[in-house]
């Protein structure tokens, strides 16, 4: 999956598979941050760039978000 936000703004990301509840990791936070909310991924935009948010389950599951911030 990957997703594309503005500076200053926030993407909403649905986890299709898994177990709630969910963790959320950016891997590089100077680009973007990921927090979790209702089950979803909030991912915000800090400053022009790419990285990616790690997303990890109950069951130790995880998938990866590419982030793209303009």
């Amino acid at each position: 999956k990957s997703v594309s936000v503005t500076v200053g703004k926030e993407e909403a990301v649905t986890v299709k598979d898994g177990s709630a509840p969910y963790t959320a990791t950016a891997k590089d936070t100077k680009i973007a941050t990921a927090t979790v909310k209702d089950g979803k991924i909030i991912i915000k935009g800090v400053k022009a760039g790419s990285t990616s948010v790690t997303v990890t389950d109950k069951n130790k599951k995880t998938g990866t978000i590419s982030v793209t911030v303009k």
